[in-house]
């Protein structure tokens, strides 16, 4: 007997893999926004069906913890070598790395704000995710799946690594606003 949790541990791996498949589908090119669209629309679905099945709570509670816990697996896997965080200066070198990537470039528009020894603020002022869960009628799928796993990004990377957000464009605000910072008191882990 298969738990929900079960459910979406099983269908996660096939739907990561679905989502790839889609770029080369037919030889056709697609958008950015045409492959979000593709990529979530089908989870958005599932998750639907399932608050019907088990209520919005319950059902928002798996997703969250299985998209937070799958980013510990995905740091290692997508940074490789680059995942050795030892101090904030090197959390800065990736962070602005990736963010200068073509594909980070295409889904999100961002300024930085801050820039220290133990900071590095941004905002993000256009987010393809946000439009894609806005036209969805998911954006507290969005949230879940998008948004919130940021902070396990940032713990998956070094414990001392934290994210202090209080806007998403994905809740209906102008921007988001990000600060990443390094805390390495006892605390902090």
């Amino acid at each position: 007997m298969f738990t929900l949790f079960g459910l979406i541990r099983i269908i996660y791996p096939f739907y990561n893999a679905m989502s790839e498949s889609i770029i080369n589908r037919d030889k056709k090119t697609l958008s950015y926004k045409e492959y979000l669209t593709e990529k979530y629309h089908p989870l958005v679905l599932l998750v639907r069906e399932m608050e019907k099945s088990i209520g919005k709570v319950k059902t928002h509670e798996i997703v969250e913890k299985t998209f937070y816990d799958n980013m510990f697996n995905w740091v290692p896997e997508e940074l490789g070598e680059r995942v050795h965080v030892n101090e904030f200066a090197d959390f800065v070198q990736i962070e602005k790395e990736d963010n200068e990537s073509i594909e980070i470039r295409n889904k999100v528009t961002i300024r930085y704000t801050k820039d220290t020894e133990s900071e590095l603020g941004l905002h993000v002022t256009e987010c393809l995710y946000a439009e894609v869960f806005k036209e969805l009628e998911a954006e507290d799928i969005g949230y879940l799946i998008v948004c919130n796993p940021d902070h396990a990004y940032a713990r998956a990377c070094n414990p001392c690594v934290k994210l202090r957000r209080n806007k998403t464009l994905m809740q209906g605000d102008d921007y988001c606003d990000h600060l990443w910072y390094w805390d390495n008191s006892e605390n902090s882990v």
